[in-house]
């Protein structure tokens, strides 16, 4: 699995303990639905992200939560034992 900077950008938004509203396709988009600490919206859809705020905002509780699951999505994915695990698999493969 290759890890580019748009991925390293999506763990680094993780980490901030905040939601997220992905207006794009693709690794963050699909992360954050995955996870559940991320809302996916069409890009370029200002009613859909005005939905979403408001959705957001009327709901705390749930912004809270999917903060915890992107600190958890970071933990698990991009933990460097974790990558170093990975790394090794990858070295292993190729002698």
């Amino acid at each position: 699995m290759a890890h580019g900077l748009d991925v390293i950008l999506d763990a680094a938004e993780m980490l901030r303990d905040r939601e997220d509203i992905s207006g794009s396709h693709g690794g963050p988009w699909e992360r954050g639905i995955k996870t559940g600490s991320g809302i996916g919206i069409e890009p370029e859809n200002t009613r859909e992200l005005a939905a979403a705020i408001t959705a957001l905002a009327d709901a705390p509780d749930q912004c809270a939560a999917m903060g915890e699951a992107g600190k958890a999505c970071v933990s698990a994915e991009f933990d460097r034992r974790v990558l170093a695990r990975r790394f090794e698999e990858v070295l292993a493969s190729v002698v």
